[in-house]
């Protein structure tokens, strides 16, 4: 039987009064702008990894709307 591991990852759209939030990222390896994202840890929620990712990480104040 043949065994892959596998990364998950959560990208998030934010969008408001008609603008996007975009990531610019600056290392090497993909360079460019992107959308706010990362990866979610064993036994983590997709939920709970884009509220580490999005408001954590990038500083952002969710409010719930």
């Amino acid at each position: 039987m043949r065994t892959e591991s596998v990364e998950l990852t959560v990208l998030c759209l934010i969008h408001k009064n008609g603008r996007y939030l975009l990531q610019d990222r600056i290392k090497n390896d993909w360079k460019g702008y992107t959308l706010p994202g990362g990866h979610i840890e064993p036994g983590e929620s997709i939920v709970d990894a884009v509220i580490k990712v999005v408001v954590k990480r990038k500083k952002i104040i969710y409010r719930g709307e």
